[in-house]
């Protein structure tokens, strides 16, 4: 694989990591909104359906954008352990894609920690190529 093909997978993978970060955003915005929302009831069982509505909503977006991110993974492992794609841009941005895994308790908390602890250890190789 050529440092050109590698330098496409790791864009295309950080690209699909900006999913996981909408997804993030908007997971804690819908949850917010049903705090907010049981804030103006009085009534116990509707702030428990309002709760209910806004977490399998949040678990909705979730349910596409956590896929999709972990192939933005797999093709930004790639595209630097195979295509030799380790300029420093791709170290920092990498490690910028690992902070809202760490969100998604537990799984995606692991995936990011390993994450950051994989980049952390081999942050000599990301050199600036010429």
């Amino acid at each position: 694989m050529t440092k050109e093909t590698g330098r496409v997978l790791v864009i295309i993978g950080l690209l699909l990591q900006v999913t996981v970060l909408v997804g993030a955003i908007f997971m804690v915005a819908v949850l917010f909104d049903s705090f907010v929302a049981i804030g103006h009831t009085g009534d116990i069982a509707s702030a428990t359906g309002i709760i209910t509505a806004g977490a399998a909503h949040s678990l909705w977006l979730l349910t596409y954008t956590a896929p999709l991110g972990l192939v933005g993974l797999v093709l930004l492992a790639v595209g630097i352990v195979r295509g030799a794609a380790r300029e420093p841009w791709v170290f920092w941005l990498s490690m910028a894609a690992m902070v809202p895994w760490l969100l998604f308790i537990p799984i995606g908390t692991l995936i990011g920690l390993v994450g950051v602890i994989l980049l952390l250890s081999k942050k000599r190789l990301f050199k600036a190529q010429k």
